[in-house]
């Protein structure tokens, strides 16, 4: 009687494969579309940081150290001539933008509140993290069933 396997390898590695891979995956195809659509539908215009809003935030294990973060605040103009300032929330330190930058800014134009500094960390950097480790057991456990397969053959 043949023993069922998913790419030489067992029933039980097969299901672990699958099942550690697809949240993973799923959520990096999710990450793709989102920024997709976003850069699809959303206006584009250049702002400019006008200052930091610092946040302190206390060691989460007790000590004195307190962490600081920089989120730049922007301001630009919307198509239609309306201004818009908003804090662009991404908790850094050091500060990727400085005071007084021009950056590129996605906004919605049903809410111009509602907007991004155009970026590739912010629209695509995460849905490929994931797309990685979500790929990251098929490219270790498929050359490896597909190894043991074959060694299996040859006895």
């Amino acid at each position: 009687m043949a023993n069922k396997t998913f790419l030489g390898l067992g029933v039980l590695p097969a299901l672990i494969l699958i099942s550690s891979s697809t949240p993973f995956l799923y959520l990096g195809v999710r990450g793709l579309l989102t920024s997709e659509y976003l850069v699809n539908n959303s206006n584009e215009t250049q702002g400019v940081v006008i200052e930091h809003k610092y946040r302190y935030v206390p060691d989460p294990e007790g000590g004195s150290f307190n962490y600081v973060f920089y989120d730049p605040i922007v301001e630009f103009t919307t198509h239609r001539g309306e201004e818009v300032t908003f804090i662009y929330e991404i908790n850094v330190d050091p500060p990727i933008y400085e005071v007084g930058d021009s950056v590129e800014i996605l906004y919605d134009p049903r809410n111009a509140s509602q907007a991004i500094i155009r970026s590739w960390d912010r629209l695509w950097k995460q849905p490929v993290e994931y797309l990685v480790v979500g790929f990251i057991p098929f490219v270790v456990l498929i050359p490896w069933g597909i190894w043991t397969r074959k060694k299996r053959m040859k006895s």
